[in-house]
């Protein structure tokens, strides 16, 4: 049986980000009182939080900004959270592309 990704901790942390994102989303704050959460906040950010990029937040920048995701940093990520036009469905888009991408990444035999 194939290996799927599932007990892999980034597709794990991708997948809780996504649950929380279904429960619901904001914008341009990290969270709100009612627990609705951004992107970031998804990814578990905090107002205090650093700015160093998780693996799952890479993870995401690689769908946001395939070309060059190496350059994208938290505050990026909160910019296209944050658009005016983006939509809850987009987020969950970005976040099901990179759950499906890592799931792929890391079930790929190593050479």
């Amino acid at each position: 049986m194939p290996f799927d990704g599932t007990t892999n901790p980034i597709v794990l942390e991708l997948q809780t980000a996504r649950g929380r994102i279904e429960r619901g989303w904001c914008q341009r704050s990290i969270q709100t009182l009612r627990g609705e959460v951004c992107l970031l906040g998804a990814l578990g950010y905090t107002e205090s939080g650093g700015c160093r990029m998780t693996p799952a937040a890479l993870a995401v920048a690689r769908q946001i900004c395939p070309v060059h995701h190496e350059m994208v940093g938290p505050g990026m990520l909160s910019l296209w959270n944050d658009r005016l036009s983006r939509t809850k469905e987009q987020v969950l888009a970005v976040l099901d592309g990179a759950i499906a991408a890592e799931s792929a990444r890391v079930s790929m035999p190593q050479s």
